[in-house]
């Protein structure tokens, strides 16, 4: 899932997360998952979609520009069995 989360106390702006999870999380699962493992991106840029393409291999494709190096928080490329592949997102 993607999820967006604002710091308002910090005025930092918008954060966008995919996460991996067997059901679709509560706000306190969220709150908990983003300083968690389920992490498998993070970035403050938007338009991000994801896709599987098969049972274990998940897209994460930025469709309104691209994603640079500087603008990306946490990237993996391996999460249990799925692996990940990224689309208009440079590479950490």
């Amino acid at each position: 899932m993607i999820a967006e989360r604002s710091d308002h106390e910090a005025l930092g702006g918008l954060e966008y997360y995919v996460l991996i999870g067997d059901h679709v999380f509560t706000p306190v699962e969220l709150r908990h998952a983003y300083y968690s493992s389920a992490v498998v991106f993070n970035t403050s840029r938007d338009s991000l979609t994801l896709r599987w393409d098969g049972p274990n291999r998940l897209i994460v494709n930025c469709t309104y520009s691209t994603v640079d190096k500087d603008q990306i928080n946490v990237q993996r490329r391996q999460v249990g069995n799925n692996s990940i592949a990224y689309e208009n997102i440079a590479l950490k």
